[in-house]
């Protein structure tokens, strides 16, 4: 299958269309974190702030942002429509407060604590967090299992989009404050949009609603596909009782086993031939049936909170994530600070983050559909894995060559937009769709860590190549050459705990996970 065919028919089915249209419109406006890398010059000059301490204010505004367990606990407990209010209001606020300190209402813009953005932009990043968990969770339990991938990778290519959205916006507003408003103002009436018509699926239904497997360790839903047609079950069941037939009648005589061996396989040729196209059963209703007979027997599908904690699989992933995260937070944070130290490249730090922006959503769609499409020889892990590594090939790639920068922002944004577009299918396919809130929560502790850590790295390296100490800006190459060897270092290491991942897992013929098949299966 080719590249072309992958990225077709990215349509939902119609039932879906309400449901992830909301999602859409929630995470275009939750992104607005990641324009920090331009606002942050802004700030910085009109507050008159060192390069440690704007460093940790957008440290602080990821953090909040992938600082998950509060708005996924919020989220299992009261629903999606009160996270979206309670999110816009939180974000509304924290944006209108800025506004004022840089406006210098209450204050002189220079007498801003910096600890005031840092608590500010904490809110915000939480209140992102909220609308990504409500629109991803609600999505993840409307989508049937062989567009799952694809449609997250939709999905999450809209929080891509959405710092160059705010970017081109920004640069309209002329960098003026009163972009500050606008903003919170976009926040206020998304919340609202997603408060009136974010939902749930119903409890049972006609097939395009998901079902509800009561099990001894909890409740697992299954997303379900439309009923198979009726001639097509008539055909499988001919099938069966054929088969059935030839097993009683193994002792029999060899004439009577032959004739029953050729009827039956006359009929499972006609059937072969009447099913092949559009009447064929598909791997997708094949997988629920399987996962249906599984769940019931089978605790993994519903692992959260303590369990899992104690689940290595959990820190395996934790750790993956943190480093390639880390590792693009910290690249896509300091772009405006890298174009300042290396003039060479002639890279414009607006248009290289909407370009950066663009080709993370591409690559967030890009994954996801291959992962579809390549499901039974990929494992999502192990296009995971594809993605890890890329991503150290281009910390190396800028670190040998700084004048490459452009390039290199479209390799690092390809590989980013992956792990968003992967992520969640992972987490939900290991440990179960019901508390997904709680447990995406849990998971995306590891981004924060990567990128507290990254940070921290880079700042402490760019200070020490400071000439003057008086001075907060460093020049020339050395200011982040070895913070990029570091983090190709830290890539290469999270490939090859990638791939043990997958060999836990997928490759596993004793895993069951919840893509509804052994994973054994896929190989």
């Amino acid at each position: 299958m080719g590249v072309a065919a992958i990225l077709t028919d990215l349509r939902p089915p119609r039932r879906l269309v309400l449901p992830f249209s909301c999602g859409t419109l929630l995470l275009l406006c939750m992104g607005t974190i990641y324009s920090f890398g331009v606002l942050g010059v802004r700030i910085k000059s009109r507050l008159e702030l060192t390069e440690p301490e704007i460093t940790a204010i957008q440290t602080a505004g990821l953090l909040g942002m992938y600082f998950g367990v509060t708005s996924g606990l919020f989220f299992d407990r009261f629903g999606p429509r009160l996270t979206c209010l309670v999110s816009a209001a939180i974000a509304s606020g924290c944006y209108l407060v800025t506004y004022a300190s840089l406006a210098g209402t209450f204050w002189a813009p220079t007498d801003t604590p910096y600890e005031l953005l840092v608590a500010l932009f904490f809110g915000i990043g939480q209140a992102s967090h909220g609308f990504y968990t409500a629109a991803m969770a609600v999505n993840l339990r409307w989508l049937p299992f062989h567009i799952r991938a694809k449609a997250t990778g939709v999905l999450a290519a809209c929080v891509g989009l959405s710092s160059g959205i705010f970017t081109l916006i920004y640069e309209a507003f002329n960098e003026a404050n009163s972009y500050y408003i606008f903003v919170a103002g976009a926040y206020t009436f998304v919340g609202i949009i997603g408060a009136i018509f974010l939902k749930f699926p119903p409890s049972s239904g006609d097939g395009a609603a998901a079902a509800h497997s009561s099990t001894s360790a909890g409740t697992t839903e299954i997303a379900m596909t439309p009923p198979k047609r009726q001639r097509s079950s008539r055909r499988s069941a001919k099938y069966a009782r054929l088969q059935e037939e030839e097993e009683a009648d193994e002792d029999d005589d060899d004439e009577d086993h032959d004739d029953a061996q050729a009827e039956k396989e006359e009929a499972a040729a006609a059937a072969a031939d009447d099913d092949e196209g559009q009447n064929a059963p598909s791997v997708d209703e094949e997988s629920h049936k399987q996962l249906a007979q599984l769940a019931q027997t089978d605790p993994n599908l519903d692992i959260t909170g303590k369990r899992l904690l104690l689940n290595s699989n959990f820190w395996i992933l934790f750790f993956v994530m943190a480093m390639q995260d880390g590792a693009g937070a910290m690249f896509i944070n300091k772009l405006g600070s890298i174009i300042a130290t290396e003039p060479d490249c002639g890279c414009n730090k607006s248009t290289l983050t909407v370009a950066f922006a663009i080709a993370n959503a591409c690559g967030r769609i890009f994954w996801g559909s291959v992962a579809d499409a390549y499901r039974r020889v990929l494992s999502p892990v192990l296009v995971l894995l594809l993605t890890v590594a890329g991503m150290g090939g281009a910390m190396v790639f800028v670190a040998a060559f700084p004048a490459q920068l452009a390039l290199a922002s479209i390799i690092v944004a390809l590989c980013f937009g992956g792990l968003m577009a992967l992520g969640p299918v992972i987490v939900g396919e290991l440990f179960g769709f019901k508390h997904f809130g709680t447990n995406w929560g849990m998971t995306v502790l590891s981004p924060a860590a990567g990128t507290i850590l990254f940070s921290i790295m880079y700042s402490q390296i760019y200070v020490s190549q400071i000439a003057d100490p008086t001075q907060t800006n460093c020049y020339g190459v050395a200011c982040f050459r070895l913070s990029f060897i570091l983090a190709a270092l830290a890539c290469a290491v999270a490939t090859v705990v990638c791939y043990w991942l997958h060999r836990r897992t997928y490759a596993n013929p004793a895993c069951v996970i919840a893509t509804g098949s052994r994973s054994g299966a896929m190989h």
